[in-house]
């Protein structure tokens, strides 16, 4: 194990070069940060090449063998950091993503402050300014099987904006927060197990989140700060392969995290294929 550091910054990269430099090389002059690790998630289309040419004391690169996902691609970074310079904080910020150094000693002062928080984040915009969701309540086996049916989609995406910030209180609890930033306790992550790698995308948070409670760790939201989230759906996450995606990643949560019985499991994966043939019907009729 190497020198002891405060904080590591994870970037996972996945044909995102541009903006992954871009966010490194903003992010390099935040002295609040120690190291920048970059993981390329194998993009196979320069990517890796490109950001060599900013690799320096502070900004490392690694290069995963394989696209495996999400999870994976972070937890090689994640793994990497914690073996190699056994720092405090660890924490992930999506090449999408807009925030100033004061949030991240917020961050770090958040967690040393209250010992029960293994995991931070802040409220989160759009590049209009708009507030987006921040946080999520766990999912029940029935959210996700009405979410799969047109009236309850309709009423959990309702629900999902009726959101209660407690603006009186600096830090609070919730269960689950957005994924495109996640200030972690290194301790809590590596204690929790890291990211469940079974999932290629979608439902990281809610399984990393389940995983630190399990190890005796809370989720917090800082609720004075914003970070901005610019999002733009990945080229190769077409409509049908993203629902097949998110559909796949619930179903494991229902299985090994919910541990659903087996006349639930059938219920669930008919549904499943039900809505993606529906919405492969909606896009032909659409294309016409």
């Amino acid at each position: 194990m190497g020198e002891k550091m405060d904080c590591v910054m994870i970037i996972l990269n996945y044909k995102d070069s541009e903006r992954a430099i871009s966010l490194a090389k903003r992010c390099e002059a935040f002295s609040s940060i120690d190291k920048i690790v970059i993981v390329d998630n194998d993009s196979k289309d320069g990517s890796y090449e490109k950001i060599e040419n900013i690799v320096n004391e502070k900004i490392e690169l690694l290069k995963a063998d394989k696209n495996r996902g999400f999870s994976a691609g972070n937890n090689i970074g994640a793994q990497y950091a914690i073996d190699t310079y056994n720092p405090r904080y660890v924490f992930f910020a999506n090449t999408d993503t807009i925030f100033e150094e004061d949030k991240i000693l917020r961050c770090e002062e958040a967690l040393e402050k209250d010992s029960s928080l293994g995991l931070v984040s802040m409220r989160m915009m759009g590049p209009d300014n708009k507030e987006q969701i921040s946080y999520y309540e766990y999912p029940t086996f029935w959210n996700y099987i009405s979410d799969m049916t047109y009236i309850g989609n309709k009423i959990n995406y309702r629900n999902k904006r009726q959101e209660n910030i407690n603006i009186n209180k600096d830090i609070q609890y919730v269960d689950i927060v957005r994924g495109s930033f996640m200030f972690f306790l290194a301790e809590a992550l590596k204690n929790a197990g890291y990211f469940d790698e079974n999932t290629f995308l979608y439902c990281e948070e809610t399984i990393i989140s389940k995983r630190l409670n399990k190890s005796g760790y809370r989720v917090g939201l800082i609720t004075d700060l914003f970070y901005i989230h610019d999002h733009i759906e990945n080229s190769d996450n077409t409509n049908i392969t993203a629902l097949k995606r998110l559909l796949e990643s619930r179903y494991y949560v229902c299985k090994k995290y919910m541990k659903i019985n087996f006349i639930q499991r059938r219920m669930m994966k008919i549904l499943m294929k039900y809505t993606v043939l529906r919405k492969q019907l909606i896009q032909k009729i659409r294309e016409k």
